[in-house]
């Protein structure tokens, strides 16, 4: 679940909690699809409320005013998750976003491939706590038709998310999880052929969802 990536507290009230609360009262056809959609509620209500007060560098920041060209790859390859991870944090690094340690890091973090990053089993998204290692706010995007190699599965689409502290990647955050929820849309996007292209794709489907 996204919010176990990311360690988010959803202001004391968990999807877990809700869930839990409506069970007793009503019959579920799908729990974990259920929970999922409660996580995306409190995710929206979350990142709405943390602005208030801060400034616009915050979770104001969305997914779209993130996304340079320079951070987008595109490969034909077929990738081994290890090479995916270089890719996504060599671009960042690049850009001064984060450093050498935050790779390292990254590679061993992830080296067992744990299932809890793959949101809605569409989009790989590996995270380090800043607590742990320093990181600006920056985002990599890595789309690959032939897919990447992840455990007994294979997925086209793998976003590197960094952040200096608790908050100010929540906007990204929450249109990473509504692309996540949209397979038509992901479809969609691993079938463009320009870095151009997949920006205003983002970038229109974002602005629509808040609309």
């Amino acid at each position: 679940m996204i919010k176990d990536v990311f360690k988010l507290d959803f202001a004391g009230t968990t999807s877990k909690e809700i869930l839990a609360l409506i069970k007793k009262h009503a019959t579920i056809s799908d729990e974990k699809e259920l929970q999922s959609q409660l996580e995306t509620l409190l995710l929206k209500g979350k990142d709405q409320s943390i602005g208030v007060g801060l400034n616009e560098s915050s979770s104001e920041i969305h997914l779209a005013e993130l996304l340079y060209k320079d951070q987008i790859i595109i490969s034909d390859q077929k990738l081994e998750w290890e090479d995916a991870l270089k890719k996504l944090s060599s671009t960042l690094i690049d850009k001064k976003v984060i450093d050498q340690r935050y790779q390292n890091r990254l590679l061993q973090e992830y080296s067992t491939k744990p299932s809890y990053i793959l949101i809605r089993r569409r989009i790989a998204l590996p995270h380090l706590d800043p607590n742990l290692v320093e990181q600006k706010l920056g985002i990599s995007l890595l789309i690959t038709k032939k897919g990447i190699s992840y455990g007994d599965q294979s997925i086209n689409i793998a976003i590197l998310l960094t952040t200096p502290d608790k908050t100010s990647h929540l906007g990204a955050l929450y249109d990473i999880n509504k692309i996540a929820h949209d397979e038509n849309f992901i479809n969609g996007l691993t079938k463009l052929e320009t870095k151009e292209e997949i920006i205003q794709a983002i970038e229109r489907f974002t602005t629509a969802r808040k609309k």
